[in-house]
């Protein structure tokens, strides 16, 4: 496996395999992401992993991000689409537990440099991109990409 989905549902893209809470497909691995992403797949083994609407479902997101990180190959690029916070996409739905903003990243940035930032055990990529979606006046989302060094 080189290319992960996460939560990709029944609409995986072509030369994923995906991860999601029920088997949407022959080849999704059922698992909680809440829990991380699961033993079976190998450190360093992945080039590309995919979440596309899925991060604002997630509580326990920093180790999440880190198992992310962990799994991913040096350079391999992690492609996220959240709803941008304050939106109808992202304040409606009753199963999302977190909001974004492009600051929500900073966290996450190799290059941020916030003297007063406590320590959350947070693995650090590099920021690629982030920038705002426009589907339409309710639905705006955030699409970012990162890479791990």
């Amino acid at each position: 496996m080189r290319c992960l989905e996460l939560g990709g549902g029944n609409q995986v893209r072509s030369g994923f395999v995906s991860i999601d809470l029920k088997p949407f497909t022959p080849d999704t691995i059922v698992h909680d992401l809440e829990n991380g992403l699961p033993d079976q797949i190998e450190n360093n083994s992945l080039e590309q992993i995919v979440a596309d609407n899925v991060l604002e479902h997630i509580n326990n997101l920093i180790p999440l991000m880190n198992d992310c990180y962990d799994k991913m190959k040096p350079f391999g690029q992690f492609k996220i689409v959240v709803p941008l916070a304050n939106t109808v996409g992202s304040i409606k739905d009753p199963t999302h537990v977190r909001q974004f903003l492009p600051e929500s990243f900073d966290y996450f940035d190799l290059e941020w440099d916030y003297e007063r930032q406590p320590d959350y055990g947070i693995k650090k990529w590099h920021v690629e991109s982030i920038h705002q979606v426009d589907q339409d006046r309710d639905y705006k989302y955030l699409a970012v990409t990162l890479r791990k060094p």
